[in-house]
C-alpha cells in the first residue's frame, strides 16, 4: 500500500503537458478517490496516470487476463478481458467510489 501511496504522490505531482502530448494535470479530487481506494483495496494494483487526465488501477495474472479501473471524478470505469480476448471484454461503471463493489471485482477477478 505504501508504495501505491508514493505512486500517486508522484503523480500528484505530474504538471500540465506531462506526457509532451498536451495532457492536464490529474485532480486533486482523483488524487483522493483514488488514495481512498489503494487504502481499502484487497489486492494492491500497478497504478499509471493516463492521457485523458485520470488514474488508470490494474491487474494482470499468468494466463493475459486483464483487469483495469480507470478513475474519474464522477465515476470509475472496469474493463475486464480474460485470457486477452478483447473482442469478449466487459466493461462497467462505479458510480462515485464505492469500493465494496471495487473489491468484489478484484476478488472474482483473482478468485479470493
Amino acid at each position: 500500500m505504501i508504495k501505491n501511496l508514493d505512486r500517486l504522490y508522484e503523480i500528484s505531482q505530474l504538471k500540465e503537458n506531462w506526457n509532451g502530448y498536451d495532457s492536464k494535470a490529474i485532480s486533486e479530487e482523483i488524487i483522493k478517490i483514488s488514495e481512498v481506494i489503494v487504502k481499502n483495496i484487497c489486492v494492491q494494483p500497478m497504478i499509471y496516470p493516463t492521457g485523458r487526465s485520470t488514474i488508470q488501477m490494474q491487474y494482470e495474472l499468468n494466463d493475459g487476463s486483464y483487469l483495469e479501473f480507470e478513475i474519474f471524478e464522477e465515476k470509475i470505469v472496469c474493463m475486464q478481458v480474460l485470457q486477452r480476448i478483447y473482442t469478449k471484454a466487459s466493461f462497467v461503471t462505479i458510480e462515485g467510489n464505492d469500493i465494496e463493489s471495487i473489491n468484489k471485482i478484484v476478488k472474482e477477478f483473482h478468485k479470493i
